[in-house]
């Protein structure tokens, strides 16, 4: 082997070394925070944009939202239907059908949180309610995290909702909330994202 093939191995070699410690160094891939302004902060939301230090230790700017999380219930009466309800989303134009949901008042607990929200906006209480995962929302931009709680042995009484809301409780069976999550008639996240986990219960 002459001296420009030997040449030509090393850089090879070379080179799939430094891909080698490259991937390595990439296993984690934290972004970790190095400076923080704050654009606006409200009641209930505050928008930040950040400098933050990349896993390849590059910089880059990352502009997110703050939100304190909600709750979602699944609530399912006696006789095995689902109680969703209808309300006009502004930030859409349109109106949803939705599991009831709710926003949290930190240091609220959670399932304080659901019970509350499933009286304010169906009437019913419970003292059956259990805790079946959480998701973020759009986790690609905001902090958002919702816990997801279903709730049975429901018992019947008056909606208690805040003074600008306005919903509209919808009864369906699970294969009428299946028809209307796959023709697309439900679009909401957080209610298709609560019928993918009650599958999961194999709930009939």
């Amino acid at each position: 082997m002459n001296n420009e093939d030997l040449t030509t191995v090393n850089l090879i070699l070379n080179s799939k070394k430094a891909k080698e410690q490259s991937k390595q160094e990439l296993e984690d891939l934290t972004e970790i925070c190095l400076s923080s302004e704050t654009l606006y902060e409200g009641s209930v939301l505050k928008l930040k944009a950040d400098k933050v230090k990349l896993p390849n230790n590059e910089t880059s700017r990352r502009v997110t939202v703050s939100h304190p999380g909600g709750v979602v219930i699944i609530p399912i009466t006696n006789d095995g239907l689902f109680v969703l309800v209808e309300q006009y989303r502004y930030a859409v134009g349109q109106k949803l059908l939705e599991f009831p949901a709710g926003r949290l008042n930190p240091p609220e607990d959670t399932m304080k949180a659901a019970l509350r929200e499933l009286r304010e906006e169906t009437g019913y209480i419970t003292e059956n309610i259990k805790f079946l995962g959480h998701i973020f929302t759009a986790p690609g931009f905001c902090s958002e995290k919702l816990f997801i709680y279903l709730a049975n042995d429901l018992i019947p009484g008056e909606l208690d909702t805040d003074e600008d809301e306005f919903v509209k409780p919808i009864h369906l069976s699970l294969e009428e909330l299946k028809s209307k999550i796959l023709n697309g008639e439900i679009c909401d996240a957080k209610t298709i994202a609560g019928w993918g986990l009650i599958q999961g219960l194999q709930i009939s």
